[in-house]
């Protein structure tokens, strides 16, 4: 089968999300479709009407479109036409359309008039003129408003890796040293929630074996206030900000680590459910995680899965402690761990969400 992923983004700016993109469209060609991304960088009004002209034009079977709400005005007639010619037009929604209206009520830099023209567009790209796409693919529950007319359509997915590229941990549990090493791997943000951690082992400092230690890995705008809050907390002898790390220094910095520190805040982004890229990466690895919210590859969550409340509460590490104990004691745990992201995590599961 053809296929084809369009998406208006800035790779170099933001290579996240092409990253995912052309995951997803290698693991449809490893199922044996032709499939191809094209990702076009927004630079002015002609990249819009160049990338509405290449949809349109586009001679596969299967066409997938990311979301972007300033531009179904535009793709609006081109999905009826593509409908007419009995094309799968699939639409990619990364963020729901409410929490976007949101997060437009809230951006400070915006003026009222751009505030209201944006939150205007928005309410009209969906669910107006979303109705001819044959699928929508979404990846947490949506507002009623934003639902009229697709709610059959609508498919509930999660976000995919490619867990084969990723290198299981080696070390054993005894090589990993006494204690237990949480690690948190982000672009360092408030809605990570590190800062509750910090809490959470300053409520409870443990002792010998059942002494915790944090590995952050990244670097952000909150690194500062971060290690400021381990200064005032007295903990601070007992967090590593390594800064940014990728390949074998990455790999090394996971072999240090017994548990990983999903997003634990979502709630500073108004958000109940939310699809972490890195809480997989964690499973691929072999590593339990602890996070908050609600992700839909891990409801209810299993056993390897400590559930953090996704409120502004210092991180229960007693708690914690706790649940890694019963689970360090399983020899095959990291195996386990693996084989679940292979079947469950892997983006040749995710593409079947995409395809007939």
């Amino acid at each position: 089968m053809k296929v084809s992923y369009f998406a208006l983004w800035d790779e170099i700016a933001h290579p996240g999300v092409g990253k995912k993109i052309r995951q997803t469209v290698a693991a449809m060609n490893d199922a044996g479709h032709d499939a191809r991304a094209e990702i076009l960088c927004p630079n002015g009004l002609s990249s819009y009407l160049d990338f509405v002209r290449r949809i349109g034009s586009s001679s596969s079977a299967v066409l997938i479109i990311r979301f972007h709400p300033y531009l179904m005005p535009l793709l609006f007639p081109v999905l009826l036409w593509l409908r007419v010619r009995r094309r799968l037009v699939v639409i990619d929604v990364p963020t729901p359309c409410s929490t976007l209206l949101q997060e437009l009520r809230d951006n400070s830099t915006l003026t009222g008039a751009g505030r209201w023209l944006r939150a205007g567009l928005l309410c009209i790209s969906a669910p107006w003129l979303l109705l001819p796409a044959s699928r929508l693919i979404e990846y947490a529950p949506e507002s009623r408003y934003f639902m009229r007319g697709l709610r059959k359509k609508t498919v509930i997915s999660a976000n995919g890796i490619r867990a084969r590229d990723i290198p299981p941990v080696r070390t054993s549990e005894r090589e990993r040293g006494d204690g237990i090493t949480l690690i948190g791997v982000a672009a360092l943000a408030d809605w990570h929630g590190y800062d509750l951690v910090l809490r959470g082992m300053a409520a409870y400092p443990g002792s010998g074996d059942q002494s915790l230690r944090l590995l952050i890995v990244g670097d952000g705008a909150i690194r500062a206030s971060l290690v400021e809050l381990a200064e005032r907390l007295g903990v601070a002898d007992r967090i590593e900000f390594v800064g940014v790390r990728h390949g074998a220094e990455l790999d090394a910095c996971f072999e240090r680590a017994h548990i990983g520190v999903g997003s634990l805040a979502l709630f500073r982004k108004g958000l109940a459910y939310a699809s972490s890229l890195k809480s997989r990466e964690y499973v691929a690895r072999g590593l339990p995680f602890v996070s908050a919210g609600t992700d839909p590859d891990f409801n209810p969550p299993p056993d390897f899965v400590f559930q953090a409340p996704n409120t502004d509460t210092p991180l229960d590490t007693r708690a914690l402690i706790e649940w890694y104990g019963t689970l360090r004691a399983e020899p095959g745990l990291p195996a386990r761990l693996r084989a679940y992201a292979l079947e469950h995590l892997d983006f040749s599961v995710k593409i079947k969400t995409f395809l007939p």
